[in-house]
């Protein structure tokens, strides 16, 4: 399981950076076509990445959900009150949400690259797509390296 937590957290740290270079790429291509090549590999890097994390994700999650989740964040307190970390179980499903979001982001701005929408709505929603996914993707990362530290500081081994 540590050595799944680890290529989550390597191949995570890849997404953030495609991602992040997709969206300075397509921004820099404004007013200069002949980035858009450029822009395009980040575009399918990122969907690349961001779909194998998210698989990764999944694979750990059953064993996140019995190790963490139950055993550590909805832990009650010691005077039968309810459960300290309660609300680090909550920022972790917005944490999925997030990298959701990304994925479907880097899709659709992958998508719009290969149907060559070329109109000003189409280079606008690129840039969105793009900018959106790398903000969500940080939102995932930092989020799942705060929640990895205060599980394995709390007994649960990791997110």
């Amino acid at each position: 399981m540590r050595a799944l937590l680890l290529l989550h957290a390597a191949v995570g740290l890849a997404t953030v950076g495609a991602l992040t270079h997709h969206a300075v790429w397509v921004l820099r291509e404004l007013g200069q076509p002949r980035l858009r090549a450029q822009s395009r590999r980040y575009a399918r890097l990122g969907a690349l990445l961001v779909s194998g994390q998210l698989a990764l994700g999944s694979l750990m999650y059953p064993v996140y959900r019995v190790r963490v989740q139950l055993a550590v964040f909805q832990l009650p307190a010691l005077d039968g009150g309810p459960a300290p970390l309660g609300w680090a179980g909550r920022l972790f499903a917005l944490k999925q949400q997030g990298a959701a979001g990304a994925l479907v982001l880097a899709l659709l701005a992958l998508l719009l690259y290969r149907a060559g929408e070329d109109s000003r709505i189409g280079q606008r929603l690129r840039r969105v797509c793009a900018i959106g996914a790398a903000a969500l993707a940080w939102f995932a990362a930092v989020v799942g390296l705060l929640l990895t530290s205060i599980a394995s500081i709390a007994g649960g081994g990791g997110s």
